[in-house]
């Protein structure tokens, strides 16, 4: 394979993780504009469409992108925490939670809906909403929230508030 073509088949298999992490970022801080103190919960996180999306068109992937683009995100967020440890490790675990947010809603997405699906159908459309929405976001809450109560970032009495 000559070094045009490894470099075309590299700028092709990353573009869309490249596009994915992006995409993640940048909605996320629009996502950010909608935080419930103390900042990393949103009533409207536009981004985790993103992420189910790319890993739905584009396969697994784009996971890193997405683990990528919700580092970045919860990076800025968390850098105003004076412990230096918490501003790497809450990112860490909350991209991890996104992350696995998206496989397991695309997984999920892919089995009882299939993908693409005739959105004409109202049962699949319903399916869809359920497994790519609340269901697959809510593991993500989870993770996200039961982390920012172990490190203390949230007290106890706001962990449904932000769940």
């Amino acid at each position: 394979m000559s070094a045009l073509a490894a470099m075309m088949e590299a700028s092709r298999l990353l573009s869309p993780l490249i596009i994915t992490a992006v995409s993640y970022f940048l909605l996320g801080m629009l996502g950010q504009m909608m935080a419930i103190p103390p900042g990393y919960a949103t009533v409207v996180w536009p981004a985790s469409g993103v992420a189910l999306g790319a890993a739905l068109i584009w396969g697994r992937g784009v996971l890193p992108g997405v683990f990528l683009g919700s580092f970045l995100v919860n990076s800025y967020i968390s850098s105003s925490t004076a412990d230096v440890q918490l501003q790497l490790l809450i990112p860490l675990v909350i991209a991890a939670g996104a992350t696995l947010q998206a496989a397991v809603g695309a997984t999920l997405c892919r089995k009882f809906v299939g993908f693409p699906f005739p959105f004409h159908q109202p049962l699949q459309v319903l399916r869809f909403l359920l497994l790519g929405g609340p269901v697959s976001s809510l593991l993500n809450a989870s993770i996200s929230c039961s982390a920012l109560l172990l490190f203390g970032v949230m007290k106890a009495d706001g962990f449904i508030a932000n769940w």
